[in-house]
């Protein structure tokens, strides 16, 4: 799984029981929606990575959505991801907090439960659902603040749900030293959109999003978006394959479920060269509500 998302610049938390996330909404401190499925369905947080701006990019060159073209991106690539998983697991995918029905609950406790990454604060730290929620702000220990949740897989199948019978719900992520994460929160809290907050110690350049993406993705105008992606579309001379074929053979049921869903490697980061593939570019996520938000940009 983490193979395949690799190349559309995502990630993929751990596998998660359903049965974990809704014990925890049953809680007297949960508020969040329960996920209507059996306990011992599956289920993954898919985010973006640096670089996702140039897999939205070619989308845009291919299909000129009218409208949100990462909403739209990220909806063409979960239909390829559910016709490359086996059909015996019964997959389903809900966007983040999309108009069509999309995943409305606590997408911060579901990547906790799943040991993806660390939360922090309180609820005051929360301008915006999709990364940053009632439990603050959420920290990823590879790419810091530098990603966004975009979508939710279920596997609801028979065969995940015996594959995912021996899973052990992981400890709390709690990779961060007190005073790091004091300083993460205290950042965050002063200027949610700024970048400070979201490097790690010694953070790698190269896993931080590059000023174009950042900007794009921070822009709550949809016309400016747009006008942006015009621009980057001009520089293809030719229409951008898609990355991932819904001819690439199906993955193994019980793969699915013990795989880790490692982050993707970073790519190197360059302007589009003009030649109909633009490399990495990067960017963040968002504050608007609908949208996913790496913590407080635009996604």
């Amino acid at each position: 799984l983490a193979v395949w998302l690799a190349p559309l610049r995502l990630g993929s938390s751990p596998p998660a029981l359903v049965g974990w996330y809704n014990e925890q909404c049953a809680m007297p401190t949960g508020t969040a929606q329960r996920v209507d499925a059996p306990d011992a369905a599956v289920a993954f947080v898919l985010y973006s990575v640096p670089g996702f701006l140039d897999v939205v990019t070619e989308h845009y060159v291919r299909a000129r959505p009218e409208g949100d073209a990462a909403a739209a991106a990220t909806a063409e690539i979960l239909g390829w991801l559910c016709d490359y998983l086996p059909p015996e697991l019964e997959p389903t995918v809900s966007l983040v907090e999309s108009d069509g029905g999309g995943f409305w609950g606590d997408l911060p406790a579901l990547a906790a439960c799943a040991g993806m990454d660390q939360r922090l604060g309180a609820a005051a730290a929360a301008p915006s659902p999709a990364r940053a929620s009632s439990g603050g702000v959420s920290v990823h220990p590879v790419w810091g603040g530098w990603y966004a949740y975009r979508a939710v897989l279920l596997l609801r199948g028979a065969p995940a749900q015996r594959a995912a019978a021996a899973l052990q719900r992981p400890p709390p992520p709690s990779f961060l030293a007190a005073a790091e994460a004091q300083r993460i929160l205290e950042q965050h809290l002063e200027d949610p959109l700024g970048a400070r907050w979201r490097d790690l110690p010694g953070h790698n350049p190269e896993r931080r999003y590059c000023s174009e993406e950042y900007l794009f993705f921070s822009e709550e105008s949809p016309a400016k978006r747009r006008g942006a992606l015009q621009l980057r579309a001009a520089l293809f001379r030719a229409l951008p394959l898609p990355r991932a074929r819904r001819d690439e053979g199906r993955l193994e049921a019980s793969a699915v479920i013990r795989s880790g869903a490692a982050a993707p490697t970073p790519l190197s980061r360059s302007r589009a060269d003009g030649n109909g593939s633009p490399t990495n570019a990067g960017g963040p996520p968002s504050t608007s509500s609908g949208s996913p938000t790496p913590g407080g940009g635009r996604g």
